[in-house]
């Protein structure tokens, strides 16, 4: 019996490694996945928006570039509110930001993302990290407030 009962601790023990090593492992995924990065230093030093076509856009994320894009649509009220707080940070930090029209967008790789307008897009190294989601009451706050915004961001981007 003794015999029996120290071959099951031997397995329990075993198992709970094993566990162990799977779960340090995902841990160790997790944390590589959700590094900050840093802009492209011609991202920095002017707080201007350039605006962009779809096809500027992918050649961007084809030479592995990080870079905010706003997603924009002339005469959207929700757009010029997001507008005005990312200005603010951008004066703070002083980076420049691309804006594409969402038609424009609707017709590039961001498409499989970007629903709605507006949006803001957070690239870093040629992927896209995260965005705003219009159509998503987790993004509410960040839409109004520029501590909101900037909270999210900061999630992202070494400055």
């Amino acid at each position: 019996m003794n015999k029996k009962l120290s071959k099951n601790r031997k397995f329990v023990v075993i198992l709970g490694a094993v566990f162990l090593v799977i779960g340090a492992v995902g841990l160790i995924i997790t944390a590589l996945s959700n590094q900050k990065f840093s802009l492209d230093s011609d991202q920095l030093g002017s707080t201007e928006y350039i605006d962009i076509t779809g096809e500027e856009y992918e050649k961007l994320l084809n030479e592995k570039k990080s870079f905010l894009v706003f997603v924009d649509q002339s005469g959207c009220i929700t757009a010029e509110g997001l507008r005005k707080n990312l200005e603010e940070i951008q004066k703070e930090r002083n980076f420049k930001v691309y804006r594409i029209m969402f038609s424009d967008a609707r017709e590039t790789s961001m498409s499989e993302y970007v629903k709605f307008y507006p949006s803001l897009v957070i690239v870093g190294q040629g992927e896209i990290k995260s965005w705003l989601k219009a159509d998503a009451d987790e993004d509410t706050e960040r839409y109004k407030t520029k501590v909101d915004l900037e909270d999210w961001l900061n999630k992202y981007i070494r400055w």
